[in-house]
């Protein structure tokens, strides 16, 4: 299964007020708040939005709805990373669970425009990803950086079409991260792991 990457939900205030008032028991299901119940109701869920945005993390359990592990396949000639919400220009990364992490069973030599992999699919967390037509694709090369193109049409048994040539020989056991859309942009990191 394929995901867009992008993760939203839109409510208006009117409506967690309302949900609020109901969950507590306040409002029955006809009934409508006061102007001062609504008052009230708002400026307590403000106080609470205040303090679970703090600095430190008092509940880590409340904002699980917003967290996801995500894969930054890290660059030689990159020295930062933009953080926000707009994707950010030469950034490759996605959601963990939508990663392909294989690698080279091949030797590719410069200029060629097809590679073959050990595996073009793989499961994280009982979703599977296989590699098609029009995926990123990152290739450790002999110039000891990642080369990015994209896939170009569907794998033929575990060899891969590339919509560019290579620009240095790959070795055999070569990385090879393969995804298909950035996901959206974090706005804070929580933690990092780093694999080699």
């Amino acid at each position: 299964m394929t995901t867009s990457g992008v993760y939203s939900f839109t409510t208006t205030l009117t409506d967690h007020v309302r949900h609020a008032m109901l969950n507590i028991g306040k409002l029955g299901e006809a009934e409508v708040p006061t102007a001062q119940e609504f008052s009230d109701v708002t400026w307590k869920m403000n106080a609470m939005i205040k303090q679970w945005q703090g600095k430190a993390d008092f509940a880590p359990g409340l904002k699980m709805w917003t967290r996801r592990i995500g894969a930054l396949m890290l660059g030689a000639s990159i020295n930062n990373y933009v953080l926000g919400p707009t994707v950010a220009p030469n950034s490759h990364w996605t959601l963990l669970q939508t990663l392909v992490y294989t690698t080279a069973s091949v030797a590719a030599i410069t200029g060629a425009s097809t590679i073959t992999l050990a595996a073009v699919s793989q499961t994280n967390s009982g979703v599977t990803t296989t590699i098609a037509n029009g995926f990123n694709i990152g290739i450790q090369t002999n110039a000891a950086d990642l080369f990015w193109t994209t896939v170009n049409g569907t794998p033929v048994g575990n060899v891969v079409t590339l919509s560019a040539t290579l620009p240095a020989g790959v070795p055999v056991g070569a990385a090879v991260f393969c995804y298909q859309s950035n996901a959206q942009n974090p706005i804070a990191v929580s933690y990092t792991h780093l694999t080699l």
